[in-house]
């Protein structure tokens, strides 16, 4: 089943592999939608008369939303925990093409860290009556930007970020319980 809310997916290859790498159902959405916006284009221009007719601001926004959502469907970034090769890999590829990799060396790893950063404070937030109660629920649960990293003794290695708790909290502690190393939460 595809999770389209979530831009990660955490899945074991085998025993000894865990990946965590983009969505491909919202991979597979922004391929679709793509798609539909240059049939869309194909089917719907006069060639002759609407470039003669300077209508061409229309067309430069319709190919920059084309191409961005080309480049979401394309885009996979994963990162593979191997536990038969002793490191963490990874990977950056657009369109199957590797586009960079590094590695870390699993015994480096001492933790798994999901730092928090919160917009704003309890005093900043909408108070009631300002807003109707479903808006005020969700600036509550996107008020903290959270980000996923490796924690080594020198440095923290990103692994993903997102505004959802529920998603990078799952992740996290499989990735956790994976190496065998702990996992926490911190407040920046």
């Amino acid at each position: 089943m595809f999770r389209l809310r979530s831009r990660i997916s955490v899945s074991l290859r085998d025993e000894d592999c865990l990946a965590v790498q983009s969505n491909v159902g919202r991979r597979i959405l922004f391929g679709g939608i793509a798609l539909l916006l240059f049939v869309s284009f194909i089917v719907g221009v006069d060639l002759e008369r609407d470039f003669a007719d300077g209508m061409v601001a229309g067309t430069i926004f319709n190919f920059s939303i084309t191409a961005v959502c080309t480049v979401v469907a394309g885009w996979n970034s994963i990162v593979l925990f191997d536990r038969s090769r002793g490191r963490v890999e990874f990977i950056r590829k657009l369109f199957g093409i590797r586009l960079g990799s590094s590695s870390l060396e699993l015994g480096e790893i001492r933790a798994v860290v999901l730092r928090g950063l919160r917009f704003l404070r309890e005093s900043e937030q909408p108070q009631p009556g300002m807003l109707n109660q479903r808006f005020r629920g969700y600036v509550e649960r996107r008020n903290v930007y959270y980000k996923l990293h490796l924690e080594t003794a020198e440095t923290f290695h990103f692994v993903e970020d997102s505004t959802d708790l529920t998603d990078l909290e799952a992740a996290a502690q499989g990735i956790a319980d994976f190496l065998g190393v702990t996992y926490r939460r911190e407040e920046i």
